[in-house]
């Protein structure tokens, strides 16, 4: 009976003796449906395909068909392994670590740009004026970020890295003939800033991608570059323009720039999968994935709570020198951004360490809620040694903030990682800090303010820190509410 129903091209519905339901099920081969009357509706899975009317009683011989090809398809998929070690994913590390310490590392040590620009090419401008370069930079390289996120997940971090590298040669190499402000701001905030933005996800994509039991140790190492780049590149400006000029630093500094990031390029790759096909399904692919702030409510509150903590982050970094100058001590305030951006690359390691230990969001919401109540402790210094110590903390707890943002937006989105998105919502996160890191040092500067004596201008610090303090702990909160509603357990590892 079973093969005559089948060979037979059409069965009418009078001659089945149960009613049949609206709609049973269809494959890849044949549409199965039922309905009674003239008018029914056939469903064809595609062109030329037989359709073909088939009792209900012998669906459940087909679905067992069905599933004897899912079983097919999918005994031969590999299980996704993430490496966590060896030569191909440590090298991974080194790339990133470079790339960090070119592209970030400039944009965290811009003041010692900031300091040369004023009292040299372009001394006709007070300090406050000159700020803005690194300012508009830091906003240009956080908003591009969303679109170097993008464009990486649709091309890779090669081609990324190969665009980013030339912008940003390009852009040095102009940089030592400018003149003028307008110059400044066109080359360096615009044109090196494109760079660096284009090339800011790239490190931390590829180190998640070859980790995961280890991976916020491995994106501690990738953004303590920043750290160590904050340190080099203003010693090199502080120091080498005395012995060959300001034209043949930036040059210099260009050519290691493009050493470097050649180097990074090369190192920089995506883990190949196996059976890729198999493992993660075809999608549209997005320009953004703006979906995921309503989607994903602990990837909102993540972003949320680095949109505060960047308000108040570089207060400390722009303003420990002027503080410090104020209070006396001239020579020996250079030093203390110095030992904050090498406390840093400690903090950004050891929190990512532990974090891989006792869970991502309890180390986030500490380090920020650290940094925060270190910016208060600022209030009490009154001499050069409590300075340092500040300066010290602060980098450790800001360290481990910086170090631990995208890990936390990969688990946080953890369920769209098959979608091979992670780059644009990283990216996407960063985007959302660029106005903080717009607004929030020209904020506190203007609460310094740029008249007066230096006991005027001292006795308005307070207000500025406080301001900062009361976003980064902003900040704190909502990086507890993200965890939270992960597990309210107060000692689980999330």
């Amino acid at each position: 009976m079973s093969s005559t129903c089948c060979s037979s091209s059409t069965i009418s519905a009078a001659e089945s003796p149960v009613k049949r339901p609206q709609e049973i099920f269809w494959d890849d081969e044949v549409t199965l449906y039922s309905g009674s009357g003239p008018n029914s509706k056939r469903n064809s899975h595609s062109e030329g395909t037989d359709v073909k009317i088939v009792d209900p009683n012998f669906v459940p011989i087909l679905l067992e068909k069905q599933l004897t090809k899912v079983e097919a398809n999918t005994s031969n998929v590999v299980e996704d392994v993430f490496p966590d070690g060896g030569l191909q994913a440590w090298s991974v590390l080194l790339g990133g670590f470079l790339t960090t310490f070119c592209g970030f590392g400039m944009i965290a040590g811009y003041g010692a740009f900031n300091t040369y620009y004023h009292n040299n090419i372009l001394s006709q401008y007070p300090i406050s004026v000159t700020a803005w370069i690194g300012s508009v930079s830091s906003c240009i390289t956080f908003a591009g970020a969303a679109i170097g996120g993008t464009v990486m997940d649709r091309l890779g971090p090669r081609k990324v890295m190969m665009t980013g590298t030339a912008i940003m040669t390009v852009g040095f190499l102009a940089l030592s003939w400018c003149t003028e402000l307008w110059h400044f701001f066109l080359c360096q905030s615009l044109f090196i800033s494109s760079g660096i933005a284009l090339m800011f996800v790239c490190p931390m994509t590829t180190a998640n991608d070859w980790f995961k039991a280890r991976r916020s140790m491995a994106s501690g190492i990738v953004m303590s570059g920043a750290s160590a780049g904050s340190i080099v590149w203003p010693l090199i400006i502080a120091n080498v323009p005395r012995q060959v000029g300001w034209g043949w630093t930036v040059r210099i500094i260009a050519l290691c720039q493009l050493f470097l990031l050649s180097l990074a390029t090369i190192l920089l790759r995506l883990r190949p999968r196996p059976d890729a096909k198999a493992v993660i399904p075809a999608v549209k692919k997005h320009t953004f994935y703006w979906r995921a702030f309503a989607t994903h409510p602990v990837y909102l509150l993540t972003s949320l709570s680095s949109f505060c903590f960047s308000f108040g982050y570089f207060f400390f970094l722009y303003f420990c020198g002027t503080f410090a100058i104020q209070k006396g001590w001239v020579k020996e305030g250079p030093y203390v951004l110095i030992a904050c951006n090498a406390a840093s690359a400690i903090g950004r390691i050891g929190a990512g360490t532990l974090a891989d230990r006792i869970g991502r969001y309890n180390v986030l919401f500490f380090a920020t809620f650290g940094s925060s109540v270190v910016l208060f402790s600022w209030l009490g210094v009154n001499s050069l040694a409590g300075l340092f110590i500040c300066g010290v903390v602060y980098g450790i707890m800001t360290g481990g903030q910086v170090a631990l943002q995208s890990v936390c937006v990969v688990q946080a989105t953890k369920d769209l990682e098959h979608l091979g998105v992670t780059g644009t919502l990283i990216g996407q996160q960063f985007g959302f800090q660029a106005l903080a890191v717009l607004i929030g040092p020209p904020i506190s500067g203007y609460i310094l303010g740029t008249s007066g004596s230096a006991a005027e201008q001292m006795a308005r610090f307070p207000y500025a820190i406080m301001l900062d303090g009361i976003v980064i702990m902003i900040g704190a909160g909502c990086a507890a509410w993200a965890r939270l509603m992960q597990s309210r357990t107060l000692v689980a590892k999330i």
